[in-house]
């Protein structure tokens, strides 16, 4: 009878024990398990403005975690940021797990002309879903001018980047970056040149300088290379036939790096009409004028005979363009005369700033001539 008894309270003891154990391990998952997170990949930034609330723009930045005595490795793509917005990260949710249920203190120091400009401690931290910033304090911080000799450190100039807003925006909210994309004709493959963060339905992008001579080629035709330009008639005028340009593309990113669509930007006319606008690379200044008469092969498909056929359409290309050494924006038009078979191009240096720019799915929606 004693052993029955013995038996059963180690049986109820060990039952105990198994509990609390579960008991345990539940309060290590701190109950992330079941939280219902946003997809949406945030960040912490300090945002630095001068008096008169334009961006400042570091030359560089650091960010010391105090309890780990290290400094913290900047990020490239929310450094871009910084060159459009002023917002200087200090993390971001690729920090969740580290940050996850506690306060930390990270120490941002900011550089510019070999001075500090800014030194700042922010409390941080994160819950289940999302780094959090923990301080009291605003995020926002106005920094005096700065003089250096007779120079008053400002913002870089508009021509360096640029800022898109995304018509129906809300239809690509798993994008996180925006890739701008160039090619390599040597290794034969799409190149990254620059990124820049997706934030409210936008993104901005910082332009390289000068692009490697790999992702440039002949402006016209040159021993059989790909070209932009195929043949030169007398009723064109080009300034510099030696010109390498490069086109680039945007591609808006997951937070894994796969694209989710491309960005294209419009010029929409008076009428409604869409034309496509294009950036492009130019080592050299050039102008071209005139226009070229060609054919162009196209496939219809005839429904008396079930079949597709080839025919030869006339076409016409119109230019009126000049590009700088550097960055140029221009607008491509392109439309049809089906009866007589006829195809008509024009290439035009736009100065109208007011572009409107679309996810690959609406261009489709766009009305065309």
């Amino acid at each position: 009878m004693k052993n029955s008894v013995f038996l059963l309270v180690a049986i109820l003891l060990s039952a105990i024990l198994i509990f609390l154990q579960s008991c345990d391990a539940i309060g290590q998952d701190d109950g992330c398990e079941s939280a219902l997170c946003t997809k949406d990949y945030q960040y912490i930034s300090i945002k630095l403005v001068y008096p008169d609330d334009q961006p400042v723009l570091l030359d560089s930045s650091k960010v010391f975690w105090v309890s780990q005595n290290r400094y913290l490795e900047q990020n490239t793509v929310s450094w871009n940021e910084a060159h459009v917005y002023g917002n200087y990260p200090i993390v971001n949710d690729g920090m969740q797990k580290e940050l996850q249920n506690k306060e930390e203190m990270m120490c941002f120091t900011g550089y510019l002309k070999g001075e500090i400009v800014c030194k700042r401690d922010l409390l941080v931290g994160a819950d289940c879903c999302h780094v959090q910033y923990l301080g009291a304090e605003s995020l926002v911080q106005m920094i005096p001018y700065m003089e250096t000799g007779k120079e008053i450190s400002r913002p870089l100039d508009d021509e360096v980047f640029f800022h898109a807003n995304v018509e129906n925006a809300d239809k690509y909210s798993h994008v996180v970056e925006v890739k701008f994309m160039g090619f390599d004709r040597r290794l034969d493959q799409d190149i990254e040149l620059s990124r820049g963060i997706w934030k409210d339905g936008s993104f901005a992008i910082v332009l390289p300088e000068t692009l490697n001579p790999n992702y440039l080629h002949a402006l016209i035709n040159n021993n059989g290379l790909q070209t932009t330009i195929i043949h030169t008639p007398p009723t064109m005028k080009i300034s510099n036939r030696n010109a390498q340009i490069g086109n680039v593309g945007f591609w808006g990113v997951d937070k894994d790096g796969n694209v989710v669509t491309h960005f294209y930007p419009f010029i929409i006319d008076g009428d409604g009409y869409a034309r496509k606008v294009i950036y492009t690379y130019a080592d050299s200044d050039v102008t071209i004028f005139g226009y070229a008469d060609g054919e162009v092969a196209f496939c219809e498909y005839e429904a008396d005979i079930n079949a597709n056929v080839w025919y030869i359409w006339k076409k016409t290309t119109t230019y009126s363009i000049e590009w700088k050494k550097g960055w140029n924006v221009w607008s491509f038009l392109s439309y049809k005369s089906v009866p007589e078979r006829k195809m008509n191009e024009e290439w035009l240096t736009d100065p109208d700033s007011r572009l409107k720019w679309y996810g690959g799915g609406d261009t489709r929606e766009l009305k065309y001539r």
